[in-house]
């Protein structure tokens, strides 16, 4: 009888270790997904922006609004942090070739 509680208690040991082993590499693998999939929107943006920017469809403090209403951006883009769509009021601004989003603290 004795020998059969071993087995039972090991096997439950296992089994312990084996889901909470699960639980954190899922974590992390979801981690490192968010914050890459954050640094691709924030580059597709930027790119559709400077775009938008250099063939002068797009004026200084533009809004994401208009990368849509300008064909540069087709889908709604959600943010992996908030899982929210984007703000479309989120300004743009264009500098000496370089493009600057004024992402809100919370949006991305």
């Amino acid at each position: 009888m004795k020998k059969g509680q071993n087995i039972i208690t090991f096997l439950l040991v296992i089994g312990l270790l084996a889901i909470f082993l699960t639980i954190k590499v899922y974590k992390e693998y979801d981690k490192d997904y968010k914050a890459k999939r954050t640094i691709s929107i924030k580059n597709q943006i930027t790119y559709k922006a400077k775009r938008c920017f250099i063939e002068s469809k797009c004026e200084n403090n533009s809004t994401i609004s208009d990368l849509y209403k300008n064909g540069y951006l087709k889908d709604n883009i959600i943010s992996p942090k908030t899982g929210k769509y984007l703000n479309l009021d989120t300004k743009l601004q264009y500098d000496n070739g370089v493009v600057k989003v004024l992402w809100n603290e919370d949006e991305i």
